[in-house]
């Protein structure tokens, strides 16, 4: 065997490599867009519950029973890019620091690959919804929405 037909083999060695790696992340792109739509599907059906719920209670006269599981935080924001998931609680919130946002990012399952600081500064940098109000304090300005 020649060391063309040998460089050859390697090279369609790893372009099949390459190609199977593509389909893995494909796969798991289609299952997070599905997912989301799912999470959103879910909390379009319980807010409408919800509605439905404290119209009834006021019809009836009675006061608010609390029924209420809290959500897992841990998986809010899994799939999100860290633009995404920082508008997420900056619209939620209004405004936060950037040791906050790393924190709750952390906390709904957002995971960094570096510095976390670094990550969320960047992620906001240039946007038109979000504006930095202080030292490390930024806020949701809904302009770009």
């Amino acid at each position: 065997m020649t060391a063309k037909n040998s460089d050859g083999d390697y090279l369609r060695r790893l372009a099949e490599g390459v190609r199977l790696y593509r389909a893995r992340v494909s796969k798991a792109e289609e299952q997070v867009t599905s997912a989301k739509l799912a999470l959103e599907e879910a909390h379009q059906q319980l807010s409408a519950a919800e509605a439905f719920y404290k119209m009834e209670l006021q019809r009836l006269g009675r006061e608010e029973e609390q029924v209420q599981l809290p959500l897992k935080r841990e998986a809010r924001l899994v799939g999100m890019s860290p633009r995404e998931a920082c508008v997420t609680l900056l619209k939620e919130r209004g405004s936060m620091t950037l040791d906050q946002l790393v924190t709750e990012l952390q906390a709904g399952g957002f995971r960094f690959r570096g510095s976390p600081n670094r990550i969320v500064n960047m992620a906001l940098m240039g946007g038109v919804d979000v504006e930095r109000v202080g030292h490390g304090v930024f806020r949701y300005t809904g302009k770009g929405s």
